[in-house]
C-alpha cells in the first residue's frame, strides 16, 4: 500500500500495475519481474529482485541500474528522506538513486535492517552491524546463534532485531551487551 493509498503490484512476467482503487495503472518495467516493491519517505517506488537489478519509479518513470549488489530488499533509512539500504556482493550500499555511499564486507551481504544515524544490520554468515559514517562494521557470528546465514527484516521499537535464518524466524535484543539473548521461532 503506497501513502496515496494505492497499490502497487509486481507482475509475474514483468512489469508493475498499481491499484488506484478503482483502475490499474500500468507502470512500466516490462523486461523485468521484480519480487520486492517498497515506497521510500518521499513517495518513490522502489522495485527489486534476486537478479541484481534494482529500479525506482519517481516523476513518472523508471530508473533502473544495476550495482551488482542487490541480494536482499531495499530497506528505508529512517534518517535521510528518500535513501535505502541494499546489500549484496557490493556488502551494504545507502542510495538516494542517484547518490551511492558502500562499504564492502567480506562476503555477500544477505539483506538489511536500518538502525538509524547511518547504521544498519547486513545478513550473511552471521550478522554485521555497519557503520555508514565511519565505514567500518562489526560481524557477530556463531557465538550468538548455531546459525549459519541470516536475512535482517527490521529492528522493532523495543531494540530486537528481527531476521531470517537456517532455522526459521529470529530475534536478538540489540540492547544487551555483549549480543547474547536471543531466540528461533
Amino acid at each position: 500500500m503506497r501513502t496515496d493509498g494505492h497499490v502497487a503490484i509486481a507482475m509475474p512476467g514483468g512489469g508493475v500495475q498499481e491499484w488506484t482503487g478503482s483502475e490499474y495503472v500500468d507502470l512500466g518495467l516490462y523486461n523485468w519481474s521484480p519480487t520486492r516493491l517498497l515506497e521510500d519517505s518521499m513517495g518513490h517506488l522502489w522495485a527489486g529482485s534476486e537478479d541484481t537489478m534494482i529500479g525506482v519509479y519517481a516523476d513518472g518513470e523508471w530508473k533502473t541500474f544495476d550495482l551488482s549488489l542487490f541480494a536482499g530488499g531495499p530497506a528505508i533509512d529512517p534518517d535521510r528522506p528518500g535513501w535505502v539500504w541494499l546489500s549484496g556482493i557490493d556488502g551494504a550500499v545507502l542510495t538516494d538513486g542517484t547518490t551511492v555511499e558502500k562499504l564492502q564486507l567480506p562476503e555477500l551481504g544477505r539483506g538489511s535492517a536500518p538502525i538509524g544515524n547511518g547504521r544498519a544490520w547486513v545478513g550473511g554468515t552471521g550478522l554485521y552491524r555497519v557503520d555508514m559514517k565511519t565505514q567500518s562494521f562489526e560481524h557477530f557470528d556463531s557465538e550468538i546463534f548455531p546459525i549459519i546465514y541470516t536475512r535482517p527484516y527490521f529492528v522493532s521499537p523495543d531494540g530486537l532485531l528481527w531476521f531470517g535464518c537456517d532455522q526459521g524466524l529470529c530475534w536478538l535484543d540489540t540492547n544487551t551487551t555483549p549480543l547474547n539473548r536471543g531466540g528461533v521461532f
